[in-house]
């Protein structure tokens, strides 16, 4: 999987560049796993380019939320189009993610 990474500040910002489905989930899943461990959860996910995100691919954002909380944080994504926005509201995984307009406002949040 395309995956961007960006530094803002001490926060990490990546950018996946595909559909998140069944074919990419899994790498998908390892990459922000990994950055992650790396940055102490300071990264906001970038979904700009992200058309569409299948029922694995919502498992492995679940999960990120899930191991974020665990640490006393959120999963912060960024510039989320509108289908993947509604696929996250009718699932319900909308509630368990913090959603921002961009990454520099993800980003801020972190202060």
């Amino acid at each position: 999987m395309k995956m961007d990474v960006q530094k803002m500040g001490s926060v990490t910002v990546l950018s996946p560049r595909a559909a998140i489905s069944q074919g990419e989930a899994q790498e998908f899943a390892a990459i922000i796993d990994d950055y992650r461990r790396k940055t102490n959860g300071r990264m906001v996910l970038e979904f700009s380019q992200v058309p569409f995100v299948d029922s694995v691919g919502l498992e492995a954002l679940w999960d990120f939320a899930d191991r974020q909380r665990e640490n006393g944080q959120t999963a912060k994504l960024a510039a989320v189009p509108e289908l993947c926005r509604e696929i996250f509201e009718i699932t319900g995984v909308a509630p368990h993610l913090d959603l921002f307009d961009s990454a520099e406002s993800a980003v801020r949040s972190f202060l």
